[in-house]
């Protein structure tokens, strides 16, 4: 009888270990991934990115659309190659860098939306203010461990309450963000 239940035990402990672990974390290539901005002006347009940002992602590779994704910006680290205009972005009148260090981007729901084109369904939040937002994603490569994929869209800047304008230089209201992310799945 003893052996019976030391066999039990290990053919259900043995069971227990051969589960597949909870996905892990899939490891943005910071290299190759990019936030981008771009707001209008009367007189010019100002380009700028972000430099630090982390993606935290549990990919699903049978079904995408189960994957969970989060995206924190430091909102500091933008850089329009002007450091006057940065100091400018990271003040009161537009980012609020110090009360607000981080902007945020959870994807809530993927949904396939044509072949390699998802809509992905999100909460930012900028300055305090969240706000729900589609953003489209073109997969551009999701095999062996890889995912890369882009996307653009506009943000209405006085949504997340940056209201801040000059009467010389008009700023428009549209910001145009561009985002592509690599991600590599742990080995």
């Amino acid at each position: 009888m003893k052996r019976i239940l030391f066999a039990t035990g290990l053919l259900f402990w043995g069971g227990l270990l051969a589960l597949p672990a909870p996905g892990a974390e899939w490891a943005m290539d910071a290299a190759h991934s990019k936030l981008t901005f771009t707001a209008e002006s009367r007189f010019f347009s100002a380009d700028g990115q972000f430099r630090k940002f982390l993606v935290k992602a549990d990919v699903d590779e049978q079904k995408l659309e189960n994957s969970k994704i989060a995206v924190s910006v430091d909102v500091a680290s933008l850089d329009t190659n002007n450091e006057t205009r940065d100091n400018h972005l990271r003040s009161k009148d537009f980012f609020d860098a110090a009360t607000y260090p981080a902007a945020t981007i959870n994807i809530k729901a993927i949904r396939k939306a044509a072949e390699n084109s998802y809509a992905a369904e999100s909460e930012i939040t900028l300055r305090g203010v969240t706000k729900n937002v589609v953003l489209p994603v073109r997969v551009l490569l999701f095999e062996n461990g890889l995912l890369r994929f882009r996307g653009e869209t506009e943000l209405n800047r006085k949504d997340f309450g940056i209201s801040y304008d000059s009467r010389m230089n008009p700023i428009s209201d549209a910001v145009l963000i561009r985002y592509e992310v690599n991600l590599r799945k742990p080995k």
